[in-house]
């Protein structure tokens, strides 16, 4: 008991207290109840946290949220957390993370950013990734874009042959031919008559009559 304490305690035995109190604490050997009816206790009873080096058992001993320390059961002494991890929660967690997660000191892991979720470790906006749009894994057809959620074809182009096409033709010649998956003439894909179906439209200064290419 340190000097402040010694007068605090000789002030409560003036101020009041039966000597039967007193002497009951004192022989019972109850050291803790004889503090807490003097309202010492918190005073006396805090541990004093151990310092960087210092012997410990428990991370209690090194007052982790005070001094951002932990106890090494290694070495049994106190000690910051190691590279690559973080103090959260009282102990040292991994805190790097990867593909696009951020370190939560609330929840003490890794996670993705509000809007996006993992898939396959990578964080993603299902909403846009053409790659995952809608689900992990929902992969939209080449040249298709995904929106809300959902695959879709640009403007002007059209899901054919496994793919967003060109669809933009030039009517009433020339329309497109979901069967061959081009602008074309309607009739079996064949242009009029001195035409020919090139890139996807009739250019007449092909001559003949020609197919689709």
């Amino acid at each position: 008991m340190d000097g402040q304490n010694f007068d605090e305690f000789t002030k409560k035995l003036a101020a009041g207290g039966t000597r039967r109190t007193i002497l009951k604490l004192v022989l019972g050997g109850s050291s803790a109840g004889l503090l807490g009816w003097m309202g010492l206790s918190s005073a006396v009873a805090a541990p004093r946290c151990k310092r960087v080096g210092q012997h410990c058992i428990t991370n209690a001993d090194c007052c982790p949220e005070d001094n951002l320390t932990v106890c090494d059961q290694t070495t049994q002494t106190c000690q910051a957390c190691p590279t690559g991890t973080s103090l959260c929660g009282g102990q040292c967690v991994a805190s790097t993370c990867s593909g696009g997660q951020q370190f939560n000191s609330t929840t003490c892991r890794c996670e993705c950013p509000s809007g996006t979720v993992s898939c396959s470790g990578t964080c993603v906006n299902t909403q846009t990734d053409v790659s995952n749009c809608g689900t992990c894994g929902t992969r939209c057809a080449p040249g298709a874009i995904c929106v809300a959620g959902a695959c879709t074809c640009p403007l002007g182009t059209t899901l054919c042959g496994g793919g967003c096409v060109n669809s933009s033709c030039s009517p009433p010649t020339v329309t497109f031919n979901p069967a061959l998956c081009r602008c074309c003439n309607v009739t079996g894909g064949i242009c009029t008559a001195n035409s020919q179906c090139c890139s996807g439209h009739c250019n007449v200064s092909k001559t003949g009559i020609g197919t689709c290419q």
